[in-house]
């Protein structure tokens, strides 16, 4: 290589080596339904209840194996060493041959098992369980995901506001400077626009934090690397919603997933006391068996192959196992019972997180009205401050003053929006409609 080329190449590495590391990293455009998309295809909780939803599937083809016939192949090679010979009326020969080889077919299959067909029973109850730990989890998902998702555009508008605000204070500051040089202003004056623009600065500085914090519960809520930079183009926005108290707690009662989990649950052990308690009742299989095997003994002769058959049926009954039967079906009930205690509590729950959230909502939705009518208020007085302004009636501290309360009015109708949107998020999950939304017509899990 060149001294030209060497030189090069030392100064490409060294331009690479500075550059920031953010150069590198991959971006990432998404809107609402694209992170909720990625976050039920990449969260490894929704992941590991998927597993256990492939899991409970082979846990009922376990359960229903025991109800078919089983067959079973078995193969036999026993060399007889030291084989005397017998002799019977001046021929002689072994009783067996030295080399024995059997082949055998075993077929049982039960006639009557009735803890078995329960055990089928109480395995499909508790796959409907694992289904719905899956809702419950996509649920938990999607809404982690769309908290996150608002908490950015929150960060992203207050940025926004904070950065015009800055920058406006920071023409008037030179305004105020220009002034003063020209005899129009006073030392106060400027001292007046440093503290404003001084204090304006921290709200900056913390939504460009934010941002960055959003982000980063984003990425994680959805499950990316930590090295992908997620940027969005939307904004908060305010849809109107309406509904009744009694609606929304109706619509949790159909479709809530920890319920319909705590019922499959309540199914489950209820069946496990049944499987425990047909543990009484007797066993009948019926088995049957092939052989085909060197056995057939003729003096003087070789052994020939011959088959052998049987067919039979066996009656189990055990008549006394300890209270081991007994104690079985009292921890199943046991735990049946306390299933019932817990979807009680639930019940209790579901209804204060549906009417705090909703009272949330309400609230929320009040503070919009009244902060959209804020800002109109706010824009038409700084716009008469700036006129007057203009005109020599008002100072530019006043001016000031008027423009500050505008940011404030925005800042504030955004995060009510932002309240807003996180109560209702939150109301969906309460509800059992975070994956549909509560928009949607449909009042019942498919």
């Amino acid at each position: 290589m060149s001294y030209r080329k060497t030189t090069l190449f030392t100064a490409t590495l060294i331009l690479l080596t500075l550059l920031p590391a953010g150069v590198y990293a991959e971006k990432l455009r998404l809107d609402l339904q694209k992170s909720i998309d990625l976050a039920l295809k990449n969260n490894p909780i929704v992941l590991t209840a998927r597993e256990n939803i492939h899991k409970s599937s082979a846990q009922i083809r376990e359960s229903s194996a025991s109800a078919y016939p089983e067959l079973d192949a078995s193969a036999d090679y026993t060399r007889i060493g030291n084989n005397e010979e017998v002799d019977f009326g001046g021929k002689s020969g072994t009783l067996i041959p030295d080399n024995n080889y059997k082949l055998d077919l075993t077929l049982s299959q039960k006639l009557y098992s009735p803890k078995v067909f329960e055990a089928i029973k109480a395995s499909k109850s508790y796959a409907r369980g694992v289904k719905a730990d899956l809702n419950i989890a996509e649920e938990a998902v999607v809404t982690e995901v769309k908290t996150a998702y608002y908490d950015l555009l929150l960060s992203q508008e207050l940025l926004t506001i904070h950065e015009a605000s800055v920058e406006q204070l920071r023409r008037h500051l030179y305004d105020i400077k220009k002034r003063l040089e020209a005899g129009f202003a006073t030392d106060l004056d400027l001292l007046r626009a440093e503290v404003k623009l001084a204090n304006a600065m921290p709200d900056l500085v913390k939504a460009r934090n934010g941002i960055e914090a959003a982000r980063s519960s984003l990425r994680l809520a959805i499950g990316l690397d930590p090295d992908i930079i997620l940027n969005t183009d939307s904004e908060l926005t305010y849809a109107p919603f309406e509904s009744t108290l009694d609606n929304l707690l109706d619509r949790a009662m159909k479709n809530r997933p920890e319920l319909l989990q705590i019922d499959a649950t309540i199914e489950t052990q209820e069946r496990y006391a049944k499987v425990e308690k047909k543990e009484y009742l007797p066993e009948l299989t019926m088995h049957g068996n092939l052989s085909y095997a060197n056995n057939d003994i003729q003096l003087g002769e070789d052994a020939e192959w011959g088959y052998n058959w049987n067919v039979g049926m066996t009656l189990d009954y055990k008549i006394f196992d300890g209270k081991k039967r007994s104690s079985r079906v009292t921890k199943a009930l046991i735990d049946a019972s306390k299933a019932r205690l817990e979807k009680k509590r639930l019940l209790n729950l579901i209804a204060h997180e549906i009417t705090t959230t909703y009272n949330s909502l309400e609230e929320a939705k009040t503070l919009i009205a009244s902060q959209g009518k804020n800002i109109e208020t706010a824009e038409r007085a700084y716009e008469i401050a700036t006129i007057s302004h203009a005109g020599g009636a008002l100072t530019q501290l006043e001016l000031l003053d008027t423009q500050l309360e505008l940011t404030e009015a925005k800042v504030n109708r955004s995060r009510v929006v932002h309240a807003f949107l996180i109560a209702r998020t939150q109301l969906e999950k309460a509800t059992g409609m975070a994956l549909k939304g509560l928009d949607s017509n449909t009042n019942a899990k498919e």
